[in-house]
């Protein structure tokens, strides 16, 4: 096979420090692209130095195994196993010489097939580190759901593209390191750890997993509209922020303090929904929070041209805040606070259309006291 490679790389740390690998012929083709033994040296340093999980008894999962360097220099390190899968024969042949030659046969296995076939046969929380590291052609949010199925608590997701891709973070995993090295973006990202009870309680460790997101908006009124996309959203996300904009250049009929008020007595009592305030860019708003998902809610086609233009600004305003649209229920399609202020205003009836509380709060802005309509 000799006379087949493109050359050799190094290991750069642990028992097996620079030992030689043997590179594919498809790296000749640019079917194949190897991370270089200095961003692999990077890479391994940042995980020692405490980003992510501990590499030692380490599961290693590498999907696009190319030469196998970055599970071989887990190993290397004190990883315990690792499975290498690689669609391209060849290329999967040089793997097992590499392994065979490193005597590292016994602790790792190679697998000739798709990385998406490969993640849906794999048991739920059975990997602690996975790298994924394909050409930069190849999209991988499709493989997110799964990626995150197989991480086990703390375990950690390493990617490593183009500098110029955007890729949107999987939901459900926590960016805990990114550094761009050439023309190769490495991004870290991780999976919540295990919470721990009480001393002395014998109850099952749980796996949490924190996600959230920010529903953004003037909210002036909420509407039953809101709370359905709000109540919805609690089914995909662990938190939603209902984050309430504060526009000085609008004329509010509610202020931001009595939006607040009225938010919070319909929705306080409810586990996993916060209730805040904002000025300024929502981006900005979500980055101070820490939170990488707009959550937005779609009424019709119309809304759509707006929505997407507004989602397609704040991306190239923060790459890493990504827009999750949600279709606003049949009961609530026709509802907007525009509509409700609009028809209470005149004299209309919007019992049922927002909340009781604020339902009262209108009837006692409008110079209605408590009368029902």
């Amino acid at each position: 096979m000799a006379g087949h490679m493109a050359g050799a790389l190094r290991i750069t740390g642990g028992r097996l420090a620079r030992r030689r690998l043997r590179v594919p012929a498809a790296a000749d083709r640019g079917a194949l692209r190897p991370t270089s033994d200095k961003v692999r040296a990077a890479l391994f340093s940042a995980l020692a130095s405490g980003a992510g999980a501990a590499l030692e008894g380490a599961r290693v999962l590498d999907l696009f195994a190319g030469s196998g360097a970055l599970a071989i220099e887990a190993l290397s390190r004190g990883a315990a196993h690792a499975l290498l899968v690689e669609r391209d024969r060849a290329s999967a042949r040089v793997v097992e010489e590499n392994l065979a030659s490193l005597g590292l046969v016994e602790v790792a296995g190679v697998r000739c097939d798709d990385a998406a076939r490969t993640l849906r046969a794999l048991p739920a929380q059975s990997v602690d580190l996975c790298f994924v590291d394909p050409p930069y052609a190849h999209t991988v949010t499709s493989l997110y759901p799964d990626l995150v199925r197989v991480l086990a608590p703390g375990g950690v997701l390493v990617l490593e593209r183009d500098r110029r891709t955007g890729d949107p973070s999987p939901v459900g995993l926590s960016p805990i390191f990114e550094r761009v090295y050439g023309d190769t973006r490495v991004v870290m990202l991780q999976r919540a750890p295990r919470a721990q009870g009480h001393a002395g309680d014998r109850t099952e460790e749980t796996c949490v997993v924190t996600t959230a997101a920010i529903y953004p908006g003037s909210f002036d009124p909420l509407t039953n509209g809101h709370v359905d996309i709000l109540t919805r959203g609690l089914k995909m996300f662990d938190r939603v922020i209902l984050a309430i904009a504060n526009n000085p250049q609008k004329s509010p009929l509610f202020s931001v303090d009595e939006r607040l008020d009225l938010a919070r007595a319909c929705l306080g009592a409810v586990k996993g929904i916060e209730i805040d305030a904002f000025d300024g860019l929502v981006v900005d708003y979500a980055q101070k929070k820490k939170v990488g998902v707009l959550l937005r809610g779609l009424r019709a086609v119309s809304d759509f041209e707006y929505e997407f233009q507004l989602a397609s600004m704040n991306r190239k305003l923060a790459p890493k805040v990504d827009t999750v649209f949600m279709m606003t229920s049949e009961e609530s399609f026709y509802l907007s606070s525009r509509l409700v202020r609009e028809v209470a205003t005149f004299g209309g009836s919007v019992r049922g259309m927002v909340p009781d509380p604020v339902f009262d709060a209108l009837e006692k802005k409008l110079g209605r006291g408590s009368k029902k309509k």
